[in-house]
């Protein structure tokens, strides 16, 4: 069925065999009676222009009449006359299909060969898999990773061709990279103050019948942020602070300034990292972060932060995750304070 499903998603190619002429691809090989191989050898390898001959083919499919032969190519150049040599093996009775992620064209001129992709092949024919696969979990389970990481591929493939993009952009017009440079830093700052103001909105929400401040200091500071207090919890904060901007680096926990007395009662608390696995004890400053974690998901100058800063599911699941955590450490200082 997965043979059946594949040779229908690739049905659109043109197979121009010799002996055949033009074929459709679900005529080619019989399903039923079909069995794979990879890494089939055909002969040492022989290279000899039109006539080479030879090598490993990376996924081979026969029904002993008809044969599709599959090179695999990812982030990696075609081998010396590498499609030509498949071709050559039993030509008439065998079709080479070249994959890349993109659709890459093979260097031959032999007429029983095609280009295929990751990304508009497989993609859909392992989704197509995965609908057939939907009672027998581990295959199904199997193919959704798969699918996960051809996507992965295939995105880091657009990022690829996109970053060689800008290069060559700002190379030509240097003066536009450095006002680009310079204006992504304000458009940064303002989305993540955006995304701070939505945390704290989201803790008022949450707070209704409980006494909390909920605070946002400048973000552009070094080591400012967000911070949940309550004046019966003796200088204690719950806070979100960069380290040292809150768009480089943040980490969050406890926070307590004055009051030695309530630091010491913070250091012997083992019921807090009971209760939140995870924090570390001291460290940042011993004398003012009794428990605190670093958030790596909140690196918003990196590549990955930045696109979870701007596509909006992440930015929401963040968003859920990191107000989740604040609220349940603020009302872990209700219980410790008796408030």
């Amino acid at each position: 069925m997965f043979l059946q499903r594949f040779l229908q998603q690739i049905g659109d190619l043109a197979w121009n065999v010799e002996s055949r002429g033009s074929v459709a691809a679900t005529d080619w090989i019989k399903t039923g009676e079909a069995r794979v191989e990879c890494e089939h050898w055909i002969g040492p390898k022989r290279i000899e222009g039109k006539d080479s001959e030879g090598g490993q083919i990376d996924v081979f499919i026969t029904d002993d009449r008809h044969h599709l032969s599959i090179e695999n190519k990812i982030w990696s150049p075609e081998g010396d006359e590498q499609v030509t040599r498949y071709c050559n093996y039993q030509h008439d009775r065998n079709f080479v299909l070249f994959l890349t992620l993109d659709g890459e064209q093979a260097q031959t001129e032999k007429p029983n060969y095609a280009p295929i992709s990751y990304r508009d092949h497989i993609l859909p024919w392992l989704k197509a898999c995965q609908r057939h696969a939907a009672n027998i979990p581990i295959i199904r389970e199997t193919i959704r990773q798969y699918i996960i990481t051809v996507r992965g591929l295939t995105e880091g493939l657009t990022m690829h061709q996109t970053d060689k993009q800008i290069r060559d952009a700002m190379r030509q017009h240097p003066r536009a990279a450095l006002a680009i440079r310079h204006t992504l830093d304000h458009v940064i700052l303002a989305e993540v103050r955006k995304l701070v103001e939505e945390v704290q909105k989201r803790i008022v929400e949450k707070s209704t019948g409980r006494e909390w401040t909920v605070e946002i200091e400048p973000l552009e500071a070094k080591d400012q942020g967000l911070y949940v207090t309550q004046r019966d919890w003796r200088d204690t904060q719950v806070k979100w602070e960069g380290n040292p901007y809150i768009v480089q680096q943040s980490f969050l926990g406890i926070r307590c300034h004055k009051d030695l007395s309530v630091r010491h009662d913070w250091d012997c608390d083992t019921k807090f990292r009971t209760s939140f696995p995870g924090f570390w004890k001291g460290g940042v400053d011993d004398d003012y972060w009794p428990h605190w974690r670093l958030l790596e998901k909140a690196r918003f100058s990196s590549e990955e932060g930045i696109e979870r800063l701007f596509r909006a599911d992440q930015r929401r699941d963040f968003v859920e995750e990191i107000v989740k955590e604040l609220v349940a450490i603020a009302e872990y200082c209700d219980r410790k304070f008796g408030t």
